[in-house]
C-alpha cells in the first residue's frame, strides 16, 4: 500500500454505527391472519421482496426492501406493515 506524505494507515471498526444501520433497514411484516393471498403486494413491489406461497404473502427477500411502502399501501386487506 502506498501512503502519501503525512498520511498514516488506520483501520477503525465502529460497531455502534454498523449495528444502527442494520436496525434502520425497513422490513415488511405480513399479518397472515389478515392476508388473503391475492398477490397485489408481490406484483406491486419494485424490489421483489414478497411472493405468494401456500396461499399467503411471504417476505422472501427482506434485505432488498427499500422502504417505499408500496406493498403496505396496495394491500386491500391491510395485512402488511413496513417497520423501520
Amino acid at each position: 500500500m502506498t501512503l502519501h506524505a503525512g498520511c498514516r494507515e488506520t483501520t477503525t471498526y465502529i460497531p455502534a454505527i454498523n449495528d444502527l444501520a442494520a436496525r434502520a433497514m425497513p422490513k415488511p411484516v405480513v399479518d397472515l391472519d389478515k392476508c388473503t393471498g391475492c398477490g397485489t403486494c408481490a406484483s406491486s413491489c419494485p424490489q421483489g421482496v414478497l411472493e405468494v406461497k401456500e396461499g399467503k404473502a411471504q417476505v422472501v427477500n427482506p434485505d432488498a426492501c427499500i422502504g417505499c411502502r408500496v406493498c403496505e399501501s396496495v394491500c386491500p386487506a391491510g395485512a402488511i406493515k413496513v417497520t423501520d
